[in-house]
């Protein structure tokens, strides 16, 4: 059995630093043009100041879109090393988090099936307004 999870994106709300590099497309606009099952790449950033462990989730286009997050990133950027890649997706937007798919036994990520969408029932509500009166 495939050994995949799905983790968000962390800093997607932080301008990207090297403007020569990226232009100004800033990490939302660029998920917004992801797709989901497109493919994202990963790179271990030993010398980022805040975190050594830190893993910079780039889109198809090389344009940073976030990080890992902390807590998963020492087991991340172990797999890098080690394997010298993890096979990763980019898997969708749910409200204002993008999350992407990854696996960490070098098989390629599958998109897990989609959720049931829930159906809002229109309750009735709990007071009645007075009909309109003759007067006015």
């Amino acid at each position: 059995m495939a050994r995949q999870i799905t983790i968000p994106v962390k800093g997607v709300d932080f301008p990207n630093r090297d403007a020569r590099l990226h232009g100004k497309i800033s990490r939302r606009f660029e998920l917004a043009t992801c797709q989901p099952g497109e493919p994202v790449r990963l790179v271990a950033e030993p010398g980022n100041p805040v975190d050594p462990n830190a893993v910079l989730i780039l889109s198809a286009r090389d344009v940073p879109l976030g990080y890992v997050p902390a807590e998963r990133a020492p087991l991340i950027a172990r797999l890098l090393k080690q394997d010298g890649g993890v096979p990763a997706i980019f898997q969708g937007i749910a409200g204002t988090t993008a999350f992407v798919r990854l696996s960490l036994d070098g098989s390629a990520p599958v998109l897990p099936p989609p959720r049931p969408t829930v159906e809002t029932v229109e309750e009735e509500p709990d007071y009645f307004t007075d009909p309109p009166s003759p007067f006015d």
